[in-house]
């Protein structure tokens, strides 16, 4: 279907994975007992196993390169997520400086403010906590309980 579909079922499923209901729910899949979900979250290792399911039985290469493609839209959609460690982070710090700069430059005052890096920190550090948990509760399930289509 393009790109365009494609960053459409990205942003959907980044924003149900990682709300407090999908967090909850990856949680209760890996080490509650709860049935694990056909269109959860998945790492590498599960999205390397259901492209070679899908590849060995809807015809090969075209499939692959496309699951490759959703792939690497994700990750750029992911990066851009405006939280500190990612790229999306940055850029917002930079948004942040740019637009109280300005507003200090139009009330006569140097243009001198500068993001605090324990500002950035105490965001980081939480968003890092999650990325840990999604990386082991994915991980588990995959090994654990592998998606089969």
């Amino acid at each position: 279907g393009g790109v365009v579909p494609m960053i459409g079922e990205s942003v959907r499923g980044l924003v149900r994975i990682l709300s407090p209901s999908g967090l909850s729910g990856l949680v209760s899949q890996a080490f509650g007992g709860e049935e694990r979900a056909p269109d959860g979250a998945v790492s590498l290792v599960g999205a390397a196993s259901i492209a070679g399911q899908v590849g060995a039985r809807e015809g090969g290469l075209p499939i692959v390169l496309t699951l490759l493609a959703a792939i690497n839209v994700f990750f750029f959609l992911f990066n851009l997520v405006p939280l500190p460690p990612f790229d999306g982070g940055h850029l917002a710090v930079i948004g942040i400086e740019s637009i109280v700069n300005g507003v200090r430059r139009l009330a006569g005052r140097t243009a001198d403010f500068r993001v605090r890096p324990e500002a950035i920190s105490g965001v980081a550090i939480p968003v890092i906590a999650i990325l840990m948990l999604l990386l082991v509760t994915t991980l588990w399930l995959d090994v654990t309980d592998p998606i089969r289509l």
